[in-house]
């Protein structure tokens, strides 16, 4: 099974849930952040998220909804991740939802990147619910100044880029040049890497490899006891590009479940379907029955991973 390539040009980085992590598992260590409060809430109403059943960290099983906004855009989500956190299994299945999904939203066809534009944070968490087939618990919507901020308090990732990156539109106020080697990347190097889809043959599937290249050398990197003293400056920059029900108590709690878990027990997952021309737009087409078998394998302990179909030839 192929992804074609879209027509829309503009994405944001699938990885802005690192961001999320990075504050939780920072945050786990300074008890003065710890409270019983929305970091910063948006406006979901009540009964869009699920209860969560047990918030205690050794029988935690939560799913969390990742909502990267393009600013530029007005709102279009051009990121849409489910962590699926299960600690009795051990793991955790990232399933990321493609931008161009089709949806309906008040019997009108659109792309799953335009519910939140259109509904907002209830309007995004219902879309995502209706093609999953799962409950989600908390959400965090973050837009990418936030990541870049973040990247360069850091102090920049490691990484080797296996080629060059060239690439201008002007329309987006987007450029990026990178070079090929074994180099730093700061906030907008960061950026642009895991925004580059201009000339990839698999389109956004090719781009995700690259993303969940960099998404772990972030983790393996900066996971770390000794970046607590960026705690206070990581801490002021998300509250003020995020949006989520998630408290700071919340987060400690995934925070320590995700460091138990490890590393080599994230797995990341593509939504299964194809891409399709419909009324001369291209949509990606979800397939119902993979996604119920794929879900069924991650509750019963496997993994997206183990998963063939979840990627393309």
């Amino acid at each position: 099974m192929k992804f074609e390539k879209t027509a829309l040009k503009k994405s944001a980085s699938v990885f802005m849930l690192i961001v999320l992590a990075l504050l939780s598992a920072l945050g786990g260590y300074v008890t003065a952040y710890i409270n019983h409060k929305p970091i910063n809430p948006g406006t979901v109403n009540e009964g869009t998220l699920d209860e969560i059943s047990v918030k205690k960290e050794k029988e935690l099983k939560a799913n969390i909804l990742l909502l990267g906004k393009d600013v530029v855009s007005g709102g279009l989500t051009d990121v849409m991740m489910v962590f699926m956190v299960n600690v009795p299994k051990n793991q955790v299945n990232v399933i990321s939802i493609p931008r161009d999904t089709k949806i309906k939203v008040n019997g009108k066809t659109h792309k799953i990147n335009a519910a939140f534009k259109i509904g907002k944070e209830d309007g995004a968490i219902k879309a995502v619910k209706e093609v999953l087939g799962i409950p989600i618990h908390y959400y965090c919507a973050i837009d990418t100044k936030a990541f870049r901020d973040i990247i360069d308090a850091l102090g920049g990732v490691e990484f080797e880029l296996k080629r060059d990156y060239d690439y201008d539109d002007p329309y987006q106020d987007l450029h990026i040049h990178l070079k090929k080697g074994f180099q730093v990347l700061d906030g907008k190097k960061a950026e642009q890497l895991v925004r580059y889809r201009h000339d990839y043959a698999r389109g956004d599937y090719q781009r995700i490899e690259v993303q969940q290249e960099f998404f772990q050398e972030l983790i393996k990197q900066k996971l770390n006891p000794k970046y607590i003293s960026k705690v206070p400056e990581i801490y002021q920059i998300v509250s003020k590009n995020i949006t989520t029900n998630m408290t700071v108590m919340d987060a400690k709690t995934l925070a320590g479940a995700a460091l138990k878990i490890g590393v080599e027990n994230i797995k990341t997952i593509t939504l299964p379907g194809e891409a399709r021309m419909t009324n001369g737009a291209w949509y990606f087409i979800h397939d119902p029955e993979q996604i119920s078998s794929l879900i069924d394998r991650i509750e019963n302990g496997g993994t997206g991973g183990d998963m063939a179909d979840t990627k393309a030839d």
